[in-house]
C-alpha cells in the first residue's frame, strides 16, 4: 500500500512539472483564478502583457489583476469573466483593451473557460490572451 501511494505520489509530480513546464512556455497570456475570482496562477507571459508578476498577483482579486476595457465604449470589462463564473456561459472569446499595471493598453484576444471538478462543479476560471496586431 504505501508503495502503491508513493508511486501515485511521484506521478502526480511529474505530471505537475510538464503542465508548469508547458504553462511557462506558452506565448499566450495565461491566468486562472478561483471560482470566487482570486488569482491563483499567472504564466510568465501574461506576467509581460499585465505588468504583474506571479507572485505579486497571487491571491489577489482577478479584477484587479486583469484590468479590460470594452474596445468600443471603453467601459470596464469583466463579463466574460463574470458569466464563465456564474455558469451563465461555458466559454467566451472576445477582444479587449488590456490596461496594464503602469497603465498601458494592448488590444487583446481572450478566450475565459470554466475549470471543473471530476462532478463537474465550476472551480475556477482560465482566461488565455495574447495581444493583437493593431493593423
Amino acid at each position: 500500500m504505501a508503495l502503491s501511494k508513493a508511486a501515485m505520489e511521484s506521478r502526480i509530480r511529474e505530471e505537475r512539472k510538464w503542465l508548469i513546464t508547458t504553462l511557462r512556455c506558452i506565448r499566450d497570456g495565461v491566468i486562472a483564478a478561483d471560482s470566487l475570482g482570486t488569482v491563483k496562477l499567472l504564466n510568465p507571459a501574461a506576467e509581460r502583457l499585465t505588468g504583474w508578476t506571479e507572485c505579486d498577483a497571487a491571491n489577489r482579486d482577478l479584477s484587479e489583476v486583469l484590468q479590460a476595457l470594452e474596445p468600443g465604449t471603453r467601459a470596464p470589462s469583466d463579463s466574460s469573466v463574470i458569466g464563465v463564473i456564474t455558469g451563465r456561459s461555458e466559454e467566451t472569446r472576445s477582444r479587449k483593451i488590456l490596461v496594464s499595471r503602469d497603465g498601458t493598453e494592448k488590444e487583446v484576444e481572450e478566450t475565459v473557460a470554466p475549470i471543473t471538478n471530476e462532478a463537474g462543479a465550476m472551480t475556477g476560471v482560465v482566461i488565455v490572451f495574447h495581444q493583437v496586431d493593431a493593423s
